[in-house]
Formats: C-alpha cells, sequence, structure tokens
C-alpha cells in the first residue's frame, strides 16, 4: 500500500474572507474553530484546487467526473487526495477586522439597503496544511505537485471576493515536507510529527504570469500638493479619532491599504460614465455591458482582479473637521469631529485579467481612459472628494511583459471602437 503524505504552511498574502453563515459579530462572519481562531476547511480548499485542474473526463485525484463543460457531474469514486482542515497556527497573530462595504451611484451617493459589513483574516496569519494521496499513480503525484506549484506561486485564491483582492495564499517553501509509506506497518505507525524532521522538499514547476497591468500612483500632485486618502474605518473605542484609513496587518505590521474593492467600484464607474459620454448611451445599457467583464451580484462572476494595495511611505495626519452654519457662522452642534487621513504615500496597483485577448484590449483601453481622468484629477478614490481628497499622479504604467504605457499616446484599440460603434447599434435597434 502506498501513500504519499504532505505538510506544509499556508500563509495569506492578502485578507482573507470565509464565511461561516453566522452574523453575531458582522453581517458575515468569519468561520472560526471552538477556540475562537479562524481556519479553513477542507472543501473550500478541494473545491479551488479543482478549478485548477486540467478539465478531463474524470479527474482521478479527486474523484469526480466532469462533463463537456468541465463540471462535476452527480457520478464520484473515492478520492486519491485527502484534504485536512487547515487551523490556524501563529495565535499570537490573530487579527479579524470588520470591513464596511456600500453600493454607490455614478454620482458616489450610497444606494439605500447597500450597506453592510464583514469579517476578515488580516495578511499575518499563517495555516498548517495537509494532504493524503491514497494510491497514487504516478500521473496523479504529477498533477498534484503541479497544484502545489500553483500555491507556492500565488496563483490560487480562496474564499469570498477573491477578484476584488481577498482571499490570495500562498505555500512558504521553506515548510513543504513530504514523507511515503509503503507497508501496513508503517502506516499504522504514522504520525505527522515525523513530517517535521524530514528535510525540505523543493518543487520546481514554471510560474505562470497573468496578463495584467501594474500602475504606479502617488499622492505628490506636481507643482501642487499632497492629496490626503481618507477610506474610512470607523473608531468606537473611547479617546479614539472618530474614523481612520483603513488598515490591515502584512507581516505584522499595521499599513495603510486601499481595498480591491474601492479600486473596482472607482474604475467600473468612472468607466461607465465615459462610455455614456463617448456613446451617447444611457446609464443602463452601459451598465449591462461593462458588467459582463466587471461582473454583478446576480449573473456574472468579475473577470478582472483588482489586488489590495499598501500605501507606501504615506504619513498618517490628524484632521479635525467642524460643520459650519452657513447663516449665522458658528459651529453646529454635534458635528465636530476628527480622523486620521493618508498624505504623500505611493501606491502600486496590479490588475489581471481573465479575458480573451480581444476582450482585454478592449478592457485595457477603458482603464487606461480612466487613468488619463486620474492624472488630469478628473476622477479620484475614496471619500471627501468635494474638498480635494483621493487624488492621485500616475507615475508608470507597464504589463506582465514589462511593456510601458504613457497617457500622453493616443490610445490604439480598434476594439473600442467596435464596441462603441455595437453599443450604438443596439440601441437604434431598440
Amino acid at each position: 500500500m502506498k501513500r504519499i503524505y504532505y505538510q506544509m504552511n499556508l500563509c495569506l498574502a492578502s485578507p482573507l474572507v470565509i464565511g461561516s453563515g453566522e452574523n453575531e459579530s458582522t453581517d458575515y462572519d468569519v468561520l472560526k474553530d471552538i477556540n475562537g481562531y479562524s481556519f479553513i476547511p477542507a472543501t473550500s480548499l478541494t473545491g479551488v484546487l479543482l478549478r485548477h485542474c486540467p478539465n478531463q473526463t474524470f479527474n482521478r485525484l479527486f474523484g469526480i467526473y466532469l462533463n463537456e463543460k468541465g463540471h462535476p457531474t452527480k457520478d464520484a469514486k473515492q478520492s486519491v487526495c485527502i484534504t485536512y482542515d487547515a487551523y490556524q497556527i501563529n495565535h499570537e497573530n490573530q487579527y479579524l477586522n470588520e470591513r464596511d462595504g456600500v453600493a454607490l451611484t455614478l454620482n458616489r451617493e450610497k444606494i439605500d439597503g447597500a450597506k453592510f459589513n464583514f469579517e476578515i483574516v488580516d495578511p499575518s496569519t499563517m495555516y498548517l496544511l495537509r494532504f493524503e494521496l491514497v494510491k497514487p499513480t504516478t500521473e496523479d503525484i504529477d498533477l498534484f505537485e503541479s497544484l502545489l506549484a500553483r500555491l507556492i506561486n500565488q496563483e490560487v485564491r480562496l474564499g469570498h471576493k477573491t477578484t476584488r483582492g481577498y482571499g490570495k495564499v500562498y505555500v512558504d517553501p521553506k515548510t513543504l515536507k513530504k514523507k511515503e509509506i509503503h507497508t501496513v506497518e508503517d502506516y499504522i505507525h504514522f504520525d505527522w510529527k515525523s513530517l517535521d524532521e524530514l528535510d525540505v522538499y523543493n518543487i520546481s514547476k514554471p510560474y505562470q504570469i497573468d496578463p495584467c497591468l501594474i500602475i504606479e500612483f502617488t499622492q505628490h500632485i506636481p507643482n501642487k500638493f499632497s492629496s490626503g486618502l481618507s477610506i474610512k474605518e470607523y473608531s468606537v473605542e473611547e479617546n479614539e479619532v472618530d474614523y481612520h484609513q483603513i488598515e490591515s496587518h502584512y507581516q505584522g505590521k499595521k499599513e495603510s491599504v486601499v481595498p480591491g474593492t474601492s479600486w473596482a467600484g472607482v474604475f467600473k464607474s468612472a468607466i461607465i460614465k465615459n462610455l455614456m459620454w463617448i456613446s451617447q448611451c444611457d446609464e443602463t445599457t452601459c451598465r449591462k455591458e461593462i458588467e459582463k467583464y466587471f461582473g454583478d451580484a446576480q449573473k456574472h462572476k468579475s473577470k478582472i482582479y483588482f489586488e489590495e494595495t499598501v500605501i507606501k511611505n504615506g504619513k498618517s495626519v490628524q484632521v479635525v473637521r467642524v460643520k459650519i452654519n452657513r447663516f449665522h457662522g458658528g459651529s453646529e452642534d454635534s458635528a465636530l469631529f476628527d480622523e486620521f487621513s493618508t498624505f504623500q504615500g505611493d501606491i502600486s496597483l496590479k490588475i489581471s485579467f481573465n479575458l480573451e485577448e480581444d476582450k482585454r484590449s478592449l478592457i485595457q483601453a477603458l482603464i487606461l481612459l480612466v487613468l488619463k481622468d486620474f492624472d488630469e484629477r478628473l476622477c479620484s478614490i475614496g471619500g471627501g472628494a468635494s474638498i480635494g481628497r483621493g487624488l492621485l499622479s500616475v507615475k508608470s504604467i507597464k504589463d506582465e511583459t514589462g511593456k510601458e504605457y504613457h497617457l500622453e499616446d493616443p490610445i490604439q484599440a480598434k476594439s473600442l471602437v467596435s464596441f462603441i460603434q455595437q453599443l450604438q447599434k443596439g440601441v437604434n435597434h431598440e
């Protein structure tokens, strides 16, 4: 009898949202064990690894039969791969935070009934991940280790809101251990602790580079000023400021961040506005087409991935504000509040695409138009836009091959012209 055991540490490269179905602390609580520590269920791990397997009629590794569309059927067999729940191992770094979400109109007004909050696990968290292969063939081992290579290369995302910067995980290659057993006696006396004494098992697989744009922003506006950034996280503790810039723990250090949800919302609304102006179509028509790529709550999963970004070299400044009565010039009662906003920071945003080449060309052209708006101070991110907050200057734009894009160059995209013509024809046809 041949069995192979794998053990490794699973780390978070971005916040994780694994829902428990409970809403005691927030509208969407994280899954926790009996001691209150977060964990990742084996079902979630198996499901996401299965999605990274090549399409085939029968997946022996996970015991699943697939139809012609690559979806599992009701037929199944015993899985070769046994996945174990991943439990948190660095309990001293248990950082559970809350994030707020809200749906906005194109004019950045909140939509009634669309405010919610959810719990996240911060990126400093680490889990112990274990797998067992039962009577694997050489093909099973090759397929499984190719999946491990994807985990090492940060190609796997877990949980909720994965297209908005959440759930990016990776395996620390220095912690990967492997042990084979071939007899019943070895199986009976097997102990997971025996893997701790083994040397690191190395997996060398090619790194897959996602099609993407990497955009470097700065809050330093040329020849003008440094605009503050205010994506609010509200404080409830006594003697604290009323709200401050959203933060997460990266490598145990608190960092100011811009969530992927904020980036996606800004780009999506700005693209819809630009399309309405260029094509002279209404919002409903433009939104319907763009949501085929950016996703919506009902039908489409987003094919565009926005990473959470850390604000580097930023300065947190406390600002006290008060509402003034415009008639007598005095302050309004109960209208004094304070906040911490981030100034003079640098931001690197990665936008990845799961699109065919012609569709990618279209979306990339639309994103470049929005970046032009950012650089002309016609677009901003976060709160306080009416008082000059959220303005960014674009320093550089590159794709995954290192090719540079310049905002002063004309946007060459036949697909954009064709897309707008089809949009106009559709409206005229209706």
